[in-house]
């Protein structure tokens, strides 16, 4: 059903299973799992002053229920300081600033669709453009594309067998290190060239070559000038998009499970589904082309 030659990729931002306000700095984390850990430790005394006190349900309840609160802390403190030195290294704000979800220690806060900011996961589609397959799948808390790329161009590798020959994303992929890998790997990218609309305000060739781009990038600002790159271009939509609404459809707004694996696992679903139908429509008209064949 699918020949893997064009794909198209995309990312959708689905909003985590954490509230807002459970984001929090790296001192009010630790304070907090100091208090886990004396709860788990109380809990374990007093299963041991008095082990006929709870049933063994009971008891296993409790102490599972503190020990995965721990572990969460646990988790979002480490968290917290990996995003620190990450925001210190781009030099985007204070390191001491920032947050970690405890109830999501994974999740991120990421601007909406609506404009909003909330705790959400990046889910990755990559896309079959003829038939509408998917044909790789995958959870991320990045809150941008531009690193989404190439680790889906290997996943699709990885499923199929084989690599795409062509790939449609939106400008979120267009960077230099995407565009370069993609060439060196025998992969035609085709995203918009960025500040398209303010270098032409500007009387500027959006095409042309600019200062410090790369053989691969001038290159691909070639390909993109042409028609028929412009008009292969124009299939995304009707394949990425398409892609989401068909997610949205099946209910993905909002996540039920915490952490990127599990989040993962839904997203894999939700594709077995949408995969599932598509596969059978495409079936289907496969079989009235070969009946109209036959009859003519």
């Amino acid at each position: 059903l699918i020949d893997v030659n064009t794909v198209a990729q995309d990312g959708m931002r689905i909003r985590a299973s954490a509230a807002g306000d459970s984001f929090r700095r790296e001192a009010k984390l630790a304070e907090h799992l100091a208090d886990a850990k004396k709860h788990v430790a109380t809990l374990n005394e007093e299963i041991a002053m008095n082990p006929q006190k709870l049933s063994a349900r009971r008891k296993q309840a409790r102490l599972r229920a503190a020990t995965e609160k721990q572990t969460r802390l646990e988790q979002a403190l480490e968290n917290v300081r990996v995003i620190a030195k990450g925001r210190e290294a781009r030099k985007k704000g204070d390191g001491q600033n920032a947050r970690a979800s405890s109830t999501d220690p994974e999740s991120r806060r990421m601007k909406m669709s609506d404009g909003g900011t909330r705790p959400a996961y990046n889910g990755q589609f990559v896309t079959d453009v003829p038939s509408g397959i998917i044909v790789a799948v995958d959870a991320s808390n990045a809150c941008n594309d531009s690193h989404q790329l190439v680790p889906m161009m290997k996943e699709t590798e990885r499923n199929l067998g084989r690599k795409p020959k062509a790939v449609l994303a939106d400008g979120g992929y267009n960077t230099k290190s995407n565009v370069f890998w993609a060439a060196n790997s025998e992969i035609t990218i085709y995203t918009p060239v960025k500040d398209m609309k303010k270098q032409i305000a500007e009387g500027k060739d959006p095409y042309a070559p600019h200062k410090g781009d790369t053989p691969a990038m001038i290159a691909h600002r070639t390909r993109m000038k042409l028609e028929e790159s412009q008009t292969l271009y124009r299939l995304r939509g009707e394949s990425a998009e398409w892609t989401n609404a068909r997610a949205r459809k099946c209910g993905l707004y909002m996540l039920n499970v915490r952490g990127k694996e599990k989040v993962r696992a839904t997203l894999v679903l939700v594709v077995l589904v949408i995969n599932l139908i598509r596969a059978e429509k495409l079936r289907q008209l496969k079989k009235r082309e070969y009946a109209d064949a036959l009859s003519s």
